[in-house]
């Protein structure tokens, strides 16, 4: 590199083959999420070897609750809507947080990505602080029971928990049927 040549960092991506192959989730992130908690959850899916990228609501920064930020590596209108670009993943994780739970109570693209979840029996879980008037809604909504993370639970056994109930759907032969909504 001269002196003077910028170098540009950018967010860690997964190669698509590694992602069809070994299973991959999203963390559904918006302003206000909780970073202790979602750090801790991509960290510990790395560890089991598999992939999670951040779905955001839209492009740009989404701000921590704590100050911190990410840019998210898909946008929930890529995975939702008609022309659907990228399939549904294995497993999708609410990032918590009141303030990011109103954001996500507010927007319908991300009920309808839960219900699609929840129609194929993939795992969907809702992170802890978990915004309650969303699990809420979602439960009343949907009829299905979704993985909540109590207080009282670590995010390691909260995320071991998902990821047994993400092999469990994958086992079942559930995850082939990827793009039939």
């Amino acid at each position: 590199m001269k002196w003077g040549e910028r170098t540009v960092i950018r967010p860690p991506h997964f190669h698509l083959w590694k992602v069809f192959l070994d299973g991959y989730c999203y963390i559904l992130c918006a302003d206000g999420y909780t970073e202790k908690a979602v750090q801790e959850t991509k960290l510990v899916l790395a560890s089991m070897g598999l992939a999670a990228a951040f779905l955001g609501l839209k492009v740009g920064r989404i701000r921590g609750a704590a100050g911190g930020h990410i840019f998210p590596e898909v946008l929930i209108s890529q995975v939702t809507g008609e022309e659907r670009e990228r399939p549904l993943p294995d497993g999708l994780l609410l990032a918590g947080g009141a303030v990011c739970g109103q954001y996500l109570l507010a927007d319908p693209r991300v009920q309808s990505l839960t219900w699609h979840m929840l129609a194929t029996a993939r795992p969907v879980g809702l992170l802890h602080p978990v915004c309650y008037p969303l699990a809420d809604l979602l439960e009343k909504r949907l009829n299905s029971f979704l993985l909540i993370q109590p207080e009282i639970q670590t995010t390691a056994d909260f995320v071991n928990a998902f990821v047994q109930r993400l092999t469990e759907s994958r086992q079942a032969g559930q995850t082939p049927a990827l793009n039939n909504f």
